[in-house]
Parts: structure tokens; sequence; C-alpha cells
């Protein structure tokens, strides 16, 4: 009897996925034909890095900047209440370079979390026509924002994410990364934002967004409280109506988000929880998904023998992550080893949730903001963007 319930897994997978599986049928990736830009009279970009204690990062993603080929550039770096060595290489990029400014927040405001308001600092201070929001840790191919806006302007956008590659990772991290991207972009639905009014995205990495449509939905101030900023800058301008694309870049734009399987739980600590809204029916039913779509299904197989509903699972869930893996690392052995990812992501999900609940907070840069208040701004960011939908 309980074999029956797999047809019902397949068809939450089906549902779940068939972006994604669309995504991978029409070689989804950023296309841009060498020898034409419409970079040069594009305007000025100005790309804002938000930084707090960086030091480890911060000198190879400035470097990177610093070789773009975009005509008219701008790198503004907000150092967030900094303690080590961060404002002494911004301030060396700035010294060294005219496209260089850094700005220092001293004291973060009542009602804020301090990336979003480096964000906003960093946009009021931005004199670009576009406005690129990037993390301290992420490195970019020379040419990467030329082909962005370029990108943008054929296709008339408003906002554009690229999704990152990373360097060289261990197999156990590398196939981690690997689950969370399939999952990410099926469930914001990513790969068909271009086309529907369903998807949305954003990644902190790279989110290119128009200044004009940027401001019109409020900016960072919108979205002061937000713990997921990039995800719901996306949702936010999607919600409003602009047009929007998400594309892999892995060439372009590289981040090694975290050190090590025990370092992506820590990541996510911040994120999962607010990822799926602050409720716990969602982390519940996360959990089951997951362990019941990728990590019993070879347990069931091993113990019982072949059942078609559990192979058909296997297989189906095979080919999603395989296919992801090769469109992101170039190998499909990553995606083998989806049940570890499946695992990884389901304890991370559970201990940013006992963090958040035990604390009555989510802690994040040695900074504290307490759960009750960050629920609630999500509950009126929803109410606010429904009822001016009505």
């Amino acid at each position: 009897m309980w074999l029956d319930l797999y047809w019902f897994v397949l068809l939450l997978m089906a549902y779940v996925f068939w972006p994604c599986w669309l995504a991978l049928l029409r070689q989804w990736r950023l296309k841009v034909e060498e020898g034409r830009s419409d970079a040069r009279s594009a305007g000025a970009v100005s790309v804002i890095v938000p930084a707090r204690n960086e030091q480890d990062a911060l000198e190879r993603c400035l470097a990177s900047l610093a070789g773009q080929d975009y005509p008219d550039l701008e790198v503004i770096v907000v150092d967030d209440r900094s303690e080590d060595a961060t404002a002494e290489i911004a301030r060396r990029f700035s010294a060294g370079d005219s496209r260089f400014r850094y700005v220092r927040v001293e004291q973060l405001p009542e009602g804020w979390l301090g990336k979003n308001h480096a964000a906003y600092v960093g946009s009021t201070a931005a004199r670009g026509d576009f406005l690129l929001f990037t993390d301290a840790d992420v490195v970019f191919e020379p040419s990467a924002i030329r082909k962005a806006v370029t990108y943008m302007l054929r296709r008339r956008l408003d906002h554009l994410t690229l999704l990152p590659g990373s360097p060289p990772l261990p197999l156990w991290e590398s196939a981690v990364m690997v689950y969370f991207a399939a999952l990410f972009v099926s469930v914001t639905r990513a790969p068909i934002t271009r086309f529907s009014r369903w998807g949305y995205a954003g990644v902190g990495a790279f989110n290119l967004v128009r200044r004009a449509a940027y401001e019109a939905i409020g900016g960072h101030r919108s979205l002061r409280l937000e713990v997921v900023d990039d995800v719901m800058l996306g949702w936010l301008l999607k919600k409003h109506g602009y047009r929007q694309d998400a594309v892999p870049a892995v060439d372009l734009v590289q981040v090694r988000w975290q050190k090590g399987v025990w370092g992506i739980v820590r990541g996510l600590e911040k994120n999962a929880f607010a990822g799926l809204g602050y409720s716990l029916v969602r982390v519940v039913a996360s959990t089951l998904f997951q362990l019941g779509a990728f990590v019993a299904p070879w347990v069931a197989l091993a113990a019982y023998g072949f059942q078609w509903p559990l192979a058909v699972t296997v297989a189906l869930a095979l080919v999603t992550f395989c296919g992801v893996a090769v469109r992101f690392t170039g190998s499909a052995l990553p995606g083998l080893l989806y049940p570890v990812g499946a695992v990884v992501l389901v304890v991370a999900v559970c201990w940013s949730c006992w963090k958040a609940v035990t604390r009555g907070a989510v802690e994040w840069r040695c900074t504290c903001y307490r759960l009750d208040e960050l629920r609630a701004f999500r509950r009126a960011l929803e109410r606010t963007v429904r009822c001016a939908a009505m």
C-alpha cells in the first residue's frame, strides 16, 4: 500500500521540477553574440558591494571588477562597520582607480538589516543608470558586466540575475551545491521568469537592475528587514510588473559560497528558515518531501528490491540532478550524490529553524534581529504587494 504513495510523490516532483526540466531541454544559459555589443550606449553601471569583515575575499572581488571591460563603470564598496582590514583594502582600490569609491557605515539605524542598509547606502551614492548588487566574495570574468548589460538591452529587461558558477570544489561540497541549485531554480521558477508571471529570481552574487525600476519599488527601503533580500528583490520587481530574466553564467561569475559541508549548513543558518517564510509547517513539509522523494526510495530499494514506483522516482531524480550538475559543473558526478545534498539541506533547514525559534532572533555577522519583527515585516510586505495588485 505504501508503494502507491510514490505515484503521488512522482506527481509532486513533476510539479516542482518541470521548470528545471524545461531549462535543461532548451539549453538555458546566457547567450550574447560575439562581435556585437550595445554596452557603449547603455549608460553607466554602478556596482554596489556591501562588505562586513570581508578581508579574506574582498581583494579578489575588487581586482576582478577593476578588470572589467565595460566602458562606463563605477564600483562603490560600502563598509558595514567592519572590524578587520576591509576598509584598508577598499581604500587602496579607491585611491588607485578613479572608478572605485569607498563609503563607511558607522552605525546601523533601527529597523534595518546590516547588508540591506549597506545596499541602500550604496544605491543613494550611485550615479549609474544600472545598479549591480553583488557580494564581496564574487569573482567576475572581464566581460561579465558588458555581456550582462548587452543581454538586458536586447531583451528589454528591467532586471537580470546571473546564476554563478563556482571554482573547483570537493565532490561532497559540489553535490550539495548542485542539489541546492536544482531546488532553487525549480521553486522560484527562475527558468521561466521571462515568459511567465509566476517565475521570479534573484541572487546575491549578481542582481542587475535598471535604476528607474529599483527606485519605483522603493529600493532596499522596501526590503529593510528582509533576510533573503536578494531573492525578494527579484520577487518584488516581478510583482510590480517589471521584465526579468535569470540565466546561468558559470564562466562569467563565480563564487565559493561556503567552505565545507558544515560551512554550507552554517551559511544557511540565516537564510533557510526565512526562505520558507518563517513557517514551521513549511519546514515540516519541506523535510518530508525531500527525505521521502530523494532519500527513502534508495533505502526502500535496498530493503525490498526492485519496485516500479521507487525505480521511476530514482530515475527521474538522477536525470534532474545530473542534468543540473552538467550545466553548473561540467560533470554529472555531483548529481549522482543528490541524496547527500538532500540530507545536508534538511539538516540546514532544521538547524536554521531551531536556532531562530529558540533564540527568538536571527543572528548574522554579530548582529541579532528579532524573529517577531522579521515575521511581521514579511507579512506586511506580502500584504502590501497583494493590495497593490488588486
